[in-house]
């Protein structure tokens, strides 16, 4: 379980590192400069929480084997999946509010768009909610 994690961890480090050189090698050639710099900041934070993980996991194997072993604990998962359910409810009704408040400011074109996201982040939260219910 750890060796998969160290893994996941240098792979995270390599894709930082390659987004990090990408978003410095490439910021003369390209028109966009808030491209590059989302590349830079995106890589940067990728290295760098890699390195983290990877550094705490050397450190302290035994929290990281306790975290391990909780992830799969039924107590942990039945809590997740509680609070998943609170935060994309809340998300939902916080987009609700979102666009009376468009509405009523006529910003319509922002109010369809926040709309779409709404629509698209039900229709996502009922597919999975019947697939895992269904699944369990």
């Amino acid at each position: 379980m750890i060796k998969k994690s160290k893994v996941l961890y240098i792979i995270l480090i390599v894709l930082g590192a390659v987004a990090l050189a990408a978003g410095i090698l490439l910021r003369p050639y390209i028109d966009n400069d808030r491209f590059a710099g989302f590349l830079t900041g995106f890589g940067g934070s990728l290295f760098v929480l890699g390195i983290a993980l990877l550094l705490w996991t050397i450190i302290n194997p035994k929290a990281a084997m306790r975290q391990a072993i909780a992830k799969k604990d039924e107590r942990f998962a039945t809590a997740r999946g509680r609070a998943a359910l609170a935060t994309v409810l809340i998300a939902i009704f916080a987009l609700a509010i979102l666009i009376a408040v468009l509405l009523f400011l006529n910003y319509y074109a922002l109010a369809m768009l926040a709309f779409c996201i709404l629509m698209v982040q039900s229709v996502v939260f009922l597919v999975f909610l019947l697939y895992y219910n269904q699944k369990m």
